[in-house]
């Protein structure tokens, strides 16, 4: 697994609200055997308001998609399908999300 990638999901009854994670995790703990990842939704499903600096925004296929930090969960390694695209070049924004949600700066 890869830090910093949207994967698809393969489960697809999550798949049906959920096509995209981001997969927040170190590398350091794959042996773990599960993921914490980030549901990534399509900006238009949204019903609530985006802010910035916790929901980073990104494109997939020309859609605008959004990350939604305050829904982060674990999910089985295995559950987890290709990768669509790598954000490691912004891992910053991604650390700066996650530093948002947890200590609210």
């Amino acid at each position: 697994m890869s830090q910093h990638h949207i994967h698809v999901l393969l489960d697809e009854t999550l798949a049906a609200d959920i096509p995209f994670v981001l997969d927040i995790q170190s590398r350091l703990l794959s042996a773990l055997g599960t993921r914490v990842v980030a549901p990534v939704l399509d900006r238009r499903r949204l019903a609530s308001a985006v802010v910035q600096r916790l929901n980073p925004c990104i494109w997939i296929d020309g859609v605008e998609h959004v990350v939604v930090m305050q829904q982060l969960f674990a999910i089985d390694s295995h559950a987890l399908g290709r990768s669509v695209l790598d954000l490691g070049a912004q891992s910053h924004t991604i650390v700066a999300a996650l530093d948002t949600l947890i200590s609210g700066v």
